[in-house]
């Protein structure tokens, strides 16, 4: 798994990179991966947290609506799927 985050310094919105080998697809590590940064998006002070998802990444597309991020946007080949965090 290979993932980044990423924040402006005055902006209090993050941006997440997730990739995931395909031999480790869909066996639940992308969803742990995400749930723990999503908790952990709470002490870097974030107030939403923002991804880029392939149109045709079914799997990827279905894991974020499944944690409850919503389609907030859409880019060329790409949906933006973002969530606001609760403090």
């Amino acid at each position: 798994m290979i993932g980044r985050l990423h924040r402006e310094p005055t902006e209090e919105t993050l941006s997440l990179c997730l990739w995931s080998h395909p031999a480790f697809q869909q066996q639940g590590c992308a969803s742990a991966v995400l749930r723990d940064v999503m908790h952990d998006c709470f002490s870097l002070h974030a107030k939403r947290l923002c991804a880029y998802v392939e149109r045709d990444n079914i799997a990827s597309r279905r894991l974020f609506a499944s944690l409850g991020f919503r389609v907030s946007g859409t880019e060329d080949e790409c949906i933006e799927y973002s969530i606001f965090l609760a403090p």
